[in-house]
């Protein structure tokens, strides 16, 4: 057994609570002296401070920024925090106008 308390603020764990359960991925928002502020990343969001004494069945993994941050990307749904890095129409249409520009263009050495 492990507890909160193990947990660094500012990282993703990928833990089983308890024997038997499913994983659950957190992020540990803050700590201090005696709690941590966690966000279960999962499907329910929820945010809730845990006493550092309390303890979870295992510590699967560390996840790195970046396996967090795909996982995010490909869980998570239009309109919903973790979307920003889709375009809106505005960039969408200038990204349209850029690529009329540049087919247009003389000086390119070769068209498509």
């Amino acid at each position: 057994m492990q507890s909160y308390g193990t947990l660094e603020p500012g990282k993703y764990y990928l833990i089983q609570e308890k024997e038997g359960s499913g994983l659950v991925l957190l992020y540990i928002l803050m700590a201090t002296d005696k709690a941590v502020l966690a966000d279960y990343v999962d499907s329910a969001r929820e945010r809730l401070w845990l006493r550092k004494t309390d303890t979870f069945h295992e510590l699967v993994e560390t996840l790195s920024d970046e396996h967090a941050s795909l996982y995010q990307m490909l869980t998570s749904e239009e309109g919903e925090p973790g979307t920003d890095h889709w375009p809106d129409t505005d960039e969408t249409e200038d990204f349209d106008a850029f690529w009329t520009r540049q087919q247009d263009d003389p000086d390119l050495p070769y068209k498509n």
